[in-house]
């Protein structure tokens, strides 16, 4: 059924559960296989907001998915294996909730098998994944638009015309994507348009090539008469550049052990010089212990420079000196 208002819409596309992740409440982490279980559980695919469980109106699913690869939402970059939607809101409260920034992503409104068979209040009671036993028991009743999503990841919002243009492996990938190997749907379209293209040729176009193809094979007759001499010359030469590179590392390990030896020699003709000085010395040194022994210490008459002052108590010019009337000093000891 066509909707006559799709033009006016807005579209929000945002992570349900992401794989492996906990969320802002800190519960407990969904694996790939217990998100694959609530998601077979989901059937009735309506929404409400803010977990009120009343249904919206005027407010279609377009995408209920469990991506195959990590992509990028809203900048956010989501794991693989998570559970990704689209809505389409014609509703205009709720667009105008979504302009102002008050709803901003997507939350899992569901009960559990036992709250399914009472008269539960599910306002007012908090299911949490880690109280259950197995996620199998779990059933989604509402994806919920809220204004801050526990799982932490806001949900990218765009008008019809913007949405029908948006390639969500566009040509800008990011350089992650780039790395892990996808391909853009623009490129792939170009990348088989010449493939289409020259599928698509004429009869005259056909026989061009034919001719071009003959060609090709008398070249190719001629190259393989050839390809023994140039395979023979390429083993040569990569055999000389092998020897070549060999007999370079050689003289480098050989020019490196001159060095070496040298250095040795060197340091071992320091060593005997030290040596052969050390003995001399020791000899010069034996030498003058032994004429020290047998000479005694050398001694040496100097002339003193003291001025001896006349002061009338020293002889004088016409006194006898000898022992007995002088000291040692030439003192007269008569005066002393």
């Amino acid at each position: 059924m066509r909707t006559p208002d799709k033009k006016n819409s807005l579209i929000v596309r945002g992570v349900v559960i992401p794989c492996g992740l906990s969320d802002n409440t800190n519960d407990a982490p969904q694996s790939k296989k217990d998100i694959k279980k609530i998601f077979t559980n989901y059937l009735n695919h309506e929404t409400d907001v803010q977990h009120t469980f009343v249904k919206n109106f005027n407010v279609y699913t377009l995408e209920n998915t469990l991506t195959e690869t990590e992509t990028v939402i809203a900048g956010q970059k989501v794991p693989a294996y998570s559970w990704i939607a689209s809505v389409m809101v014609i509703n205009p409260e709720i667009q105008q909730m979504i302009r102002e920034k008050k709803l901003n992503g997507f939350s899992l409104g569901a009960v559990s098998d036992q709250s399914l068979n009472e008269n539960a209040d599910f306002l007012n009671k908090s299911l949490r994944y880690e109280d259950l036993n197995d996620s199998e028991d779990l059933n989604p009743l509402f994806i919920s638009l809220v204004e801050y999503p526990a799982n932490g990841f806001k949900f990218e919002v765009y008008d019809y015309e913007s949405f029908l243009e948006k390639s969500y492996k566009s040509d800008n990938m990011s350089e992650n994507e780039k790395t892990k190997g996808y391909v853009s749907e623009n490129l792939l379209e170009r990348i088989l348009n010449v493939f289409m293209t020259k599928s698509e040729t004429s009869d005259e176009e056909k026989e061009e090539l034919k001719k071009e193809d003959a060609q090709a094979d008398i070249s190719n007759k001629e190259l393989l008469e050839q390809l023994p001499g140039a395979v023979a010359k390429a083993v040569i030469e990569a055999l000389n550049s092998f020897a070549k590179e060999n007999n370079l590392e050689k003289s480098e390990n050989e020019k490196k052990k001159e060095e070496e030896l040298l250095e040795k020699k060197d340091d071992k003709e320091e060593e005997e010089l030290l040596e052969k000085n050390l003995d001399e010395k020791d000899e010069e040194e034996t030498k003058l212990e032994k004429s020290y022994k047998r000479t005694g210490p050398s001694q040496t008459l100097t002339k003193s420079t003291t001025k001896i002052v006349d002061n009338g108590l020293y002889r004088k010019k016409d006194t006898f000196l000898n022992s007995d009337t002088r000291d040692m000093f030439g003192r007269n000891k008569k005066y002393l």
